[in-house]
């Protein structure tokens, strides 16, 4: 559970640019990144990746073009779900770290050189757990939370790094139970959101990504209300990102904005019909959409939704992306009453 989050990390190069200071905004190519940066939350893969590659050719022993490149690869992999295996991924990631312990053997590398390490450590934790590869998983999650943790400590305010140090705080804290008492760890949940909120308001490369992700720690923290307001500046920062479009759905949804749920799930649901690579989306999509119709009054679109579940993905159980809670609380709707039950 403690790398399930690093999924939003898939948008890791995504955030508003603005240039650096110091060592670090040396021939910073600051105008081709908030390109690929654009392309990537707008789901514009094919442009980003040709940025990329001029990118690599211009800068080949700086480590930005190769953890872009993994960073559309893993992106797309997503957007289609359809992650998998691939070298060119794997590649990508480990050229970028190699890059970076070439500057640090020679006594280089910056601090937002390791940024670009622990970062790459961290998508490639989120890799190796969608294929249930979960030591390598959580070996790659450690890593990355340390040399991040060795980029602030060269640069404090170094605040794209507070994002993934804070992140993993919150969600080690939030999820280890029991454990957490009977192997003395820290509950650090607080620090971790005062972290990644320091990314958000101070952050060079990640405001955007600390945000998406902060609603998702505020929704688990049951801050619904704040989660959706962060959710929705997002979306109208790029309404065209499917991204940052998903996160909006949930915390409306998380909020009991139905009338903007419903909206959102609606937009989701059009997306997912024209688009086979979809289908593991969908029964979480329709299911939504029936609970906001009901919510909002809407009993035909309500029970129209719930009979294209029925006929698009069946009666099995629990459905996909849908836990049991919220498919016991649907079938308690009025508006199904009956109708859930054929």
């Amino acid at each position: 559970m403690i790398v399930q989050r690093a999924k939003w990390f898939i948008l890791l190069g995504m955030a508003m640019m603005i240039p650096l200071r110091g060592s670090a905004a040396v021939d910073f190519p600051d105008s081709t990144l908030r390109k690929i940066i654009v392309s990537i939350i707008n789901n514009e893969f094919n442009r980003g990746d040709s940025l990329v590659r001029e990118l690599i050719q211009q800068y080949p022993d700086r480590p930005w073009g190769y953890f872009y490149r993994g960073a559309i690869l893993q992106a797309q992999m997503i957007d289609r779900n359809a992650l998998r295996d691939t070298s060119a991924f794997w590649e990508a990631m480990n050229r970028c770290i190699r890059v970076v312990e070439a500057r640090e053997q020679a006594g280089k590398a910056t601090a937002m050189d390791l940024f670009f390490k622990g970062s790459a450590y961290y998508y490639m934790a989120f890799h190796h757990m969608k294929l249930g590869h979960w030591w390598q998983a959580y070996r790659n999650t450690r890593k990355g939370v340390h040399i991040l943790e060795h980029a602030i400590q060269q640069d404090s305010s170094l605040w794209d790094a507070y994002l993934g140090i804070g992140a993993y705080k919150f969600w080690k804290s939030q999820k280890a139970g029991l454990l957490r008492f009977l192997l003395f760890i820290k509950n650090e949940k607080e620090k971790g959101l005062d972290m990644v909120r320091h990314a958000v308001q101070r952050g060079h490369l990640v405001p955007e990504l600390a945000r998406d992700q902060l609603v998702y720690m505020l929704m688990d923290d049951g801050q619904a209300e704040e989660a959706w307001q962060l959710a929705q500046k997002n979306l109208q920062l790029f309404p065209h990102s499917r991204f940052f479009l998903w996160t909006y759905a949930k915390a409306s949804f998380k909020a009991r904005k139905w009338k903007e749920a419903f909206r959102a799930y609606q937009d989701l649901w059009e997306y997912i019909h024209h688009n086979a690579n979809q289908k593991r989306n969908l029964g979480h999509v329709l299911i939504r959409l029936a609970r906001c119709a009901c919510e909002l009054g809407k009993v035909a679109a309500a029970r129209n939704y719930f009979s294209i579940f029925e006929k698009e993905v069946g009666r099995l159980a629990p459905y996909m992306g849908i836990s049991s809670e919220e498919w016991q609380a649907l079938q308690q709707q009025s508006c199904l009453m009956g109708h859930t039950a054929r």
